[in-house]
């Protein structure tokens, strides 16, 4: 699920595009709502670059380190060994633990970041394209952090951040739920190989 093609690049820009579209709905909830608002910084271009380039690129590596252990190795064990659902329930399982070594890790915000990773373990059995989760992960933690500069993990939802806020649990199974009905029919093969095609 992860070819080195060009394919997979814009497999990666799609999955950020989607992994960003949660937290503006969250983001223009918010400022809808009267419970937040924006400052824009005050930075010249070539230094915001300067600054959010390494940010971007170990962003993109953890999200990619993170989906290629859980996702594209222990998903498509398990799917073998086991099956694909039971694979998706227990990878979502796993990733919302990942998260309780988190500052302000709380049952909510571990639901919900479980639910979450249940609902991508099944993008990545549709779609069959590791990229897509890559760009979806980094998309959202990117957009959080270095657009609207949010804590990850750690406004609402309590001291675990806006992950464990109703709202964005909403929007995040909206988002990955419409895009699974996109997808349509499971890329999987009967012998329980995921695609490899990327979107």
């Amino acid at each position: 699920g992860l070819p080195f093609q060009i394919g997979a690049w814009k497999a990666a820009a799609a999955g950020t595009v989607l992994g960003a579209i949660p937290i503006c709905l969250l983001a223009g909830l918010s400022l809808v709502g009267g419970y937040g608002s924006f400052l824009a910084a005050n930075v010249v271009f070539p230094e915001l670059v300067i600054a959010l380039l390494p940010v971007l690129i170990t962003g993109f590596l953890l999200a990619g380190w993170e989906e290629l252990v859980l996702r594209g190795y222990l998903l498509r064990q398990l799917s073998l060994g086991l099956n694909p659902a039971a694979g998706v329930l227990i990878t979502g399982i796993v990733f919302g633990l990942v998260h309780s070594g988190n500052p302000g890790a709380n049952w909510q915000g571990l639901l919900y970041t479980a639910i979450g990773g249940i609902l991508m373990g099944w993008l990545m059995v549709r779609s069959g394209s590791l990229w897509l989760l890559i760009g979806y992960h980094f998309g959202w933690n990117a957009t959080a952090s270095s657009v609207f500069g949010l804590e990850l993990s750690g406004l609402t939802g309590g001291s675990y951040g806006f992950e464990a806020s109703l709202p964005a649990v909403v929007f995040e199974v909206l988002v990955l739920s419409v895009t699974l009905r996109l997808i349509g029919t499971s890329r999987r093969s009967p012998s329980g190989e995921f695609g490899r095609v990327p979107l």
